[in-house]
């Protein structure tokens, strides 16, 4: 007869940090599945989500440690702080390693910059790590590293960064997640995230929109300029000018609390031009309302090449210059725009975060199905996310130009290096 150590499910601890509420989201998942789950976050969200967590008194200490290192503007004073977090840190793994069996990470997520994962894997814990967008992109096709004003070296030298990041990780997790669009540095297969699906708060229950005389449209960007606020802000204003009734709500930088009350009160949600992602954390939590969600992106259409039919999120998908168009016609055909909110409410009640959860222990366990794998060999996916195309090809061509093709990372796939300079070599019409 097995022993009761050998029966329990897997201990789970999720962590480091949060983003978009992913991680406080699985964890629910997780023990709705029957296991033992923690969320260790050692800093705490500016979006002040509920499921932030410090699970005991040295989490606690090292979130307030870790705040007010960032707080600090000296450098001295900041390393100062960093010499007091080293062993907390240390003592915290040291906790994890002894009360967990599976550690799920995102892209960005470490104790010690990845150093500790060899530890891991000696020690029989099984690691994941899910990418969910920058932790693991190209830096110079995302519109806000773009926008920083880096020099094209110090590009370079980020792009050096992130591939060696995740190339660290690859040699030592044992699974790990990406959206094919963002997933142009890895190099063994990962697991598409479309099948594992991005958990939600399932508490929040879909409402029919309130019955009034003019359209209510939420744009709630962390980034405006890479979420093409203005564009959209031009688009309302024309289609104000046409005598359409619009109330345009624009949030940014507000708690989660704030953005889901909106979310309650909207018609319709204008997510971000420039996206490889069809339903990110604002898309969810407007799908989790039955509110449709409007996204703009160049290659979200290639998606549908990688994914059954039914893992495809609806949303209404639109080339980031038609934005007016997509806005257009979800004022004015009231039973599609519903149709679609009812359509979002009903696929995320099949990614719940009990069926997230499953699904990565069973793709842990080698039952997820072969088309749900993802060849990074393969990739030809070029136009990143938070950038228009044109100004995309004027800067790789300067980039290219100032560094070097090899720069760009991809030299084990020549293929998708040809795609990037042939971008490149374009001329905005």
């Amino acid at each position: 007869m097995p022993s009761d150590r050998i029966a329990r499910p897997p201990r789970v601890l999720l962590g480091l940090s949060e983003i978009a509420g992913y991680m406080g989201h699985l964890r629910r998942g997780f023990e709705q599945c029957g296991h033992k789950a923690v969320f260790l976050s050692l800093a705490e969200s500016s979006f002040r989500y509920s499921e932030d967590q410090a699970p005991n008194w040295l989490a606690r200490w090292h979130r307030s440690l870790a705040a007010r290192k960032v707080a600090s503007r000296f450098r001295p004073v900041r390393l100062i702080w960093e010499a007091l977090l080293f062993p907390l840190r240390l003592v915290l793994m040291v906790w994890a390693l002894t009360c967990f069996d599976v550690f799920i990470f995102h892209g960005t997520s470490s104790f010690f910059r990845y150093y500790e994962l060899g530890l891991f894997r000696l020690l029989g814990k099984k690691v994941v790590y899910i990418f969910l967008g920058s932790d693991g992109r190209p830096p110079y096709i995302n519109g806000i590293r773009i926008r920083s004003g880096m020099s094209t070296a110090t590009m370079a030298r980020e792009a050096r960064r992130i591939k060696d990041r995740v190339l660290r990780i690859e040699r030592h997790a044992d699974l790990i997640v990406c959206n094919p669009l963002s997933g142009q540095f890895h190099e063994r297969p990962f697991l598409n995230g479309l099948y594992i699906g991005f958990p939600f708060n399932e508490a929040v229950l879909a409402q029919p929109p309130e019955e009034r005389s003019t359209i209510r449209i939420l744009h709630a960007p962390s980034h405006g300029p890479a979420k093409g606020t203005s564009t959209i802000r031009t688009a309302i204003a024309t289609l104000k000018e046409k005598g359409y009734a619009i109330d345009f709500v624009e949030l940014s930088g507000r708690p989660h609390s704030e953005v889901m009350e909106e979310l309650r009160h909207c018609d319709f949600v204008v997510d971000e031009l420039y996206s490889d992602t069809l339903m990110a954390g604002l898309g969810t939590e407007a799908a989790s309302c039955g509110r449709p969600v409007i996204v703009g992106g160049y290659e979200n259409d290639d998606l549908g090449k990688l994914v059954p039919p039914d893992l495809l999120p609806p949303v209404l998908r639109t080339e980031p210059e038609a934005v007016e168009i997509a806005i257009m016609r979800l004022i004015d055909d009231t039973a599609f725009r519903r149709d679609l909110g009812a359509r979002a409410a009903a696929f995320l009640q099949r990614q719940t975060p009990e069926r997230v959860a499953s699904r990565l222990m069973e793709a842990l366990a080698g039952g997820a199905p072969q088309w749900a794998w993802f060849d990074p060999r393969s990739a030809r996916f070029i136009h990143g996310t938070g950038i228009a195309r044109d100004a995309l090809e004027d800067y790789l061509s300067s980039f290219i130009a100032a560094e070097g093709a090899s720069a760009l990372m991809v030299d084990d796939k020549p293929e998708l290096r040809h795609a990037f300079q042939a971008l490149a070599q374009r001329k905005p019409s």
